[in-house]
């Protein structure tokens, strides 16, 4: 055990709810994260100067450093088509980033400079046709949407991260044999759309987030075209859908995807179950192991991390022994270092927010 590095603060949790999870948090320690029962319903929160606020009826992803978040709001229609629309929230009040009902959105982060990124998708209501379908990336500032640019041979991307400088990256995926969809990291700024690759061995990429050293921290997948052909095989030879569902997922195990950080062209592989979010210090936190019902494999005991340079360090090793905390996810970092995850406190369920002591 070394010494203890962090202090830890329980955020608390808001009364009818069972379970918490934040989702990011910004320099000055706002939090916001989701809230559910044991009904499953699920709530937004808003966690600043150590009280919880409840946000009605929106799904927040991300907050920037003036504490304005977005996220997506749903929208229930009588006619069966429900729907989703992009939406920013400050100071109590959730607004719609553009009130185009034609097109269903979400937004997933934001920046200081108040750019918005996320993507857009027909509504159910209005395709008439497979290419007539939309699923496009976006970029969202002073009540201007642009949509971001396709590789060329892609037909589809997704926003999730934009630095300060305007950098995002996401993903963009192209069709492959009959409808199938392969993924690959991009990343798009004022010179273009850049396709980030994957490790070797793995045809598939995400881009998970970016940093303002145009560090992106990706994951890699193990969905390879031999798994798709095989699908596309037995699909056309009348195999029923539930074994099909149960091929695709004997084949695309959770557990199988790698993670790495790219820069410049240059990759560094992180050796997790999953990486969540990095700071501008390369400072990167997730977690590692799985519950027993979870993969159909030995359970390995759920541990928070922290990765640096190559070397990673559980958190738990970092807290004071007498804490009372086991930690079991970490999902965000900031560029103090403060952490936010997920943890049982004295057997409870909870969520927490590690201070570095020198912060």
């Amino acid at each position: 055990m070394t010494d203890a590095c962090y202090t830890i603060t329980d955020l608390g949790i808001l009364p009818g709810f069972a379970h918490v999870s934040p989702k990011a948090l910004n320099a000055r320690g706002q939090i916001i994260g989701d809230l559910r029962s044991d009904g499953k319903s699920s709530h937004a929160f808003f966690w600043g100067d150590g009280r919880m606020h409840p946000v009605a009826t929106v799904s927040l992803t991300s907050i920037n450093n003036q504490g304005q978040a977005v996220g997506t709001q749903y929208k229930h229609s009588r006619r069966g088509f429900d729907s989703f629309q992009a939406i920013i929230y400050q100071d109590g009040v959730a607004a719609p980033l553009w009130g185009d009902g034609s097109l269903v959105s979400f937004a997933e982060a934001i920046n200081d400079s108040g750019q918005v990124v996320g993507h857009v998708m027909t509504h159910p209501e209005k395709i008439k046709s497979a290419e007539e379908a939309r699923h496009d990336g976006f970029i969202w500032q002073d009540g201007v949407r642009r949509d971001l640019p396709l590789p060329p041979g892609y037909r589809r991307s997704k926003a999730v991260a934009v630095n300060q400088q305007g950098v995002v990256v996401g993903l963009a995926g192209w069709i492959w044999g009959e409808g199938q969809m392969l993924e690959q990291a991009v990343l798009w700024d004022g010179d273009g759309v850049i396709l980030l690759g994957s490790l070797p061995g793995y045809e598939e990429s995400q881009a998970v987030a970016v940093n303002d050293q145009r560090q992106v921290l990706v994951r890699a997948g193990s969905q390879k075209r031999e798994v798709l052909e095989e699908i596309t095989r037995r699909a056309s030879a009348g195999v029923s859908s539930e074994t099909l569902t149960q091929f695709e997922a004997d084949n695309y195990p959770l557990y199988s995807w790698r993670h790495f950080v790219w820069q410049d062209g240059h990759t560094q592989e992180i050796e997790a179950r999953v990486a969540c979010a990095i700071n501008d210090h390369g400072q990167v936190v997730g977690s590692d192991g799985w519950l027993d019902n979870e993969f159909e494999q030995s359970p390995q005991p759920l541990s928070a991390f922290i990765w640096q340079n190559g070397v990673k360090t559980n958190l738990q090793d970092l807290l004071p022994p007498e804490s009372g905390w086991e930690l079991t996810s970490a999902n965000d970092i900031n560029n103090h270092g403060q952490i936010i995850g997920n943890g049982l406190h004295n057997g409870q369920e909870r969520a927490f927010l590690l201070t570095p002591l020198t912060h």
